[in-house]
């Protein structure tokens, strides 16, 4: 499943919204990456707020356990068992989404970083890191308990541009297409970047663009932002392929499903994943199974054969062990003919009742000890 555009994140902590006020209930880590709180409001059904790192977040009726809570989880209990939602906030354009909690020892935050591998962090009212799940120094902050939070370098905030600073960013020569610079310099992300490009009539990998066309993408980029949410999963037969806060036109083609919230819709396709996932991995290990069944059917071919082998040398010890007398004197009786020519010695060496067959050049002497 792929990662959350800022623009995608923003339209989920819209939804999020509906959660202040709500108090925490449980919460489960069942993997690593995997974060469940479930949060209820009085009147209301209880709600699950599923972080799945890096790529998802969203609500969901899901209620999964895990067995033993590792340490981040019961830090996370510890300080936000029976807190209360006080906001969900996301800083400008970033990939980060802010969880404020009002509980009995003050104002806690959790903050969940959706970029890169992903981490999760709980900090104090001051934002000194209190809990992190994945610790790391980086060149330009450091992540770990007792240390002061601090987001990524910021950069443009592309969810307020006026005209002028978006034709800037379309001319940033630090990218070589004008598709680049909406995905990574502005954070859109290759889907909502092509998207752009689509609806202004501009070639994705055009390196530079012309006044009209700055316009036409600064009309498209404007829309972009001001659509209102329409959510949908978009479907490749029968499946599941996508989820989309609005209608694309890149996707006009393609059918879809509509869903009454953006949750709802990454939710259906998170669980599609997850079952082409497991199906994935059972045809896996399918595999896996087939190919250690043949090699042990090899193993077992070969260790029938070197069976074999003993027995017959085994039985052949035996008949000499049995026999010494008479394979010894034909054995003597050939060394003793030392002066004789190996035809020579070879045809004496038959006259023994017992020889078979004489290899004199290679000093092989075949007897029937039968």
């Amino acid at each position: 499943m792929k990662g959350l555009s800022w623009l995608e994140l923003r339209h989920v902590v819209a939804e999020l919204q509906t959660l202040v006020g709500a108090r925490v209930s449980k919460i489960h880590q069942p993997s690593r990456d995997d974060l469940y709180l479930v949060l209820f409001k009085t009147g209301d059904v209880k709600r699950t707020l599923r972080v799945a790192l890096p790529s998802a977040l969203f609500l969901t009726d899901s209620r999964e356990h895990g067995g033993s809570a590792p340490d981040f989880c019961m830090a996370l209990r510890k300080h936000l068992s029976g807190a209360v939602v006080h906001a969900v906030t996301q800083p400008g354009s970033e990939r980060i989404v802010e969880v404020l909690f009002d509980t009995k020892e003050g104002r806690r935050t959790l903050v969940l970083e959706l970029f890169a591998k992903g981490n999760i962090l709980l900090c104090d009212a001051g934002l000194t890191i209190v809990a992190a799940l994945t610790r790391k120094a980086y060149r330009d902050r450091t992540v770990r308990p007792r240390q002061a939070y601090a987001r990524p370098p910021s950069r443009i905030d592309a969810s307020r541009l006026p005209k002028d600073a978006f034709i800037g960013a379309m001319r940033d020569p630090s990218f070589d297409a004008v598709v680049k610079r909406l995905a990574v310099g502005l954070g859109f992300g290759k889907l909502l970047a092509e998207e752009i490009c689509l609806r202004a009539g501009v070639t994705k990998l055009a390196r530079t663009v012309d006044d009209d066309g700055a316009d036409r993408l600064f009309s498209a980029y404007s829309a972009i932002i001001a659509a209102g949410p329409a959510p949908l999963c978009v479907l490749d037969g029968k499946q599941a392929v996508d989820a989309v806060p609005f209608p694309l036109q890149q996707y006009g083609h393609r059918q879809s499903v509509a869903y009454g919230s953006f949750s709802a819709a990454l939710a259906a396709l998170w669980e599609a994943t997850s079952i082409r996932r497991t199906d994935a991995r059972l045809q896996a290990y399918e595999r896996e199974v087939e190919r250690l069944r043949t090699v042990a059917e090899k193993q077992r071919a070969m260790l029938d054969e070197y069976q074999a082998r003993i027995a017959g040398a085994t039985q052949k010890g035996e008949a000499i062990y049995l026999n010494y007398t008479t394979v010894n004197a034909a054995r003597e009786s050939f060394i003793g003919m030392g002066s004789f020519s190996d035809d020579e010695r070879g045809a004496r060496v038959r006259e023994h009742p017992r020889v078979v067959s004489v290899d004199a050049r290679r000093t092989i002497i075949t007897l029937d000890l039968s």
